[in-house]
């Protein structure tokens, strides 16, 4: 074995610990970082200058989301598959150990933490199924576990590593402070897959499209989202939103819009008629700043112009899917 390692990276706290307290033993190591529609937390420059590694991020592919539409582990309290995703993570990072010259994998996970992936018998069904057993550190929690090769050969100092275990975040704000690490995410972790509502719009556009692919999911992370017969309407909910909708458009989208006035951009998906496209530009006149009852909505890229009532709020939630 060498004294180089590949480290899983989430741009959280505790993968920061745990990279700082496997280069502190003079070990080099290379931080992967996993990115998707579901989850994006990139590591912030700071936190790569201060901890001065070599850092990847790689894109998860199809056979990601063929996962997720069935998770053989189950899924979480929404549509989390928190055991499969990390055995699928493990398991990429296990075929690069060759390719990147490294000797075994570290974790920034801690026994107890999550309810699904962190007990220690997924722990251990993780290990397994990603065919790292013997070859995967948690640097915050090893002294809970048996000793891995890297501790067992020498080249990890086990005495140098932690006990941490449970839900509570003390120690790790203690060794931050001690380490200095100010830039780092939120410990929940951002991952929409755990997220109820989420998988409400999840579902339903896989019903919508059955056939799409990974990056097609992006759109679903924005706006409110409407079920209208057998069409999808997603409408902005700020300017931010408006513009990542326009940018994630689909060429047989429409979208609409209040002219003149602070308006939803809103897209319609599916087949076009009269009575879908009324509906679409009913949702857009209700949370446009039009104040009239009677509302000009523009759509189309020709600007094709419809006037339409405001409707009332309580008629558009019974096909708003957060409702």
């Amino acid at each position: 074995m060498n004294r180089k390692a590949i480290c899983l990276l989430s741009g959280g706290l505790d993968s920061l610990i745990a990279i700082g307290l496997i280069k502190s033993q003079g070990i080099e190591c290379i931080g992967i970082n996993f990115t998707s529609p579901f989850f994006s937390n990139k590591m912030s420059e700071d936190a790569k200058k201060q901890f001065d590694f070599e850092y990847k991020e790689i894109k998860v592919g199809e056979d990601y989301l063929d996962m997720l539409k069935n998770p053989p582990h189950g899924y979480g309290s929404a549509i989390n598959p928190c055991i499969d995703c990390k055995i699928y993570m493990m398991s990429k990072v296990k075929d690069m150990l060759t390719t990147l010259d490294a000797s075994f994998v570290v974790s920034g996970e801690v026994l107890g933490q999550r309810p699904m992936s962190q007990h220690r018998k997924a722990m251990d069904l993780i290990e397994k199924k990603s065919g790292l057993t013997g070859l995967l550190i948690r640097p915050l929690c090893a002294k809970h576990l048996p000793p891995t090769l890297p501790e067992i050969e020498g080249i990890v100092d086990r005495e140098k590593l932690l006990s941490i275990s449970g839900r509570t975040r003390t120690t790790q704000i203690e060794i931050a402070k001690q380490l200095q690490v100010k830039d780092f995410t939120s410990p929940a972790g951002g991952c929409l897959l755990t997220e109820k509502y989420y998988g409400v719009k999840f579902r339903d556009f896989l019903e919508f499209y059955p056939d799409a692919k990974i990056a097609d999911f992006e759109i679903i992370k924005y706006g409110r989202h409407f079920k209208f017969n057998n069409n999808k309407i997603i409408s902005g909910r700020n300017d931010f939103e408006n513009h990542k909708l326009l940018e994630l458009k689909k060429d047989d989208d429409l979208y609409f819009s209040v002219p003149n006035y602070g308006s939803p951009l809103t897209i319609l998906k599916g087949e076009k008629t009269e009575e879908s496209i009324k509906f679409a530009a009913q949702i857009t006149a209700l949370y446009s700043d039009c104040k009239d009852e009677s509302i000009e909505v523009e759509y189309g890229d020709s600007n094709t112009k419809i006037t339409v009532q405001k409707i009332d709020r309580k008629d558009s939630d019974k096909y708003n899917l957060a409702v």
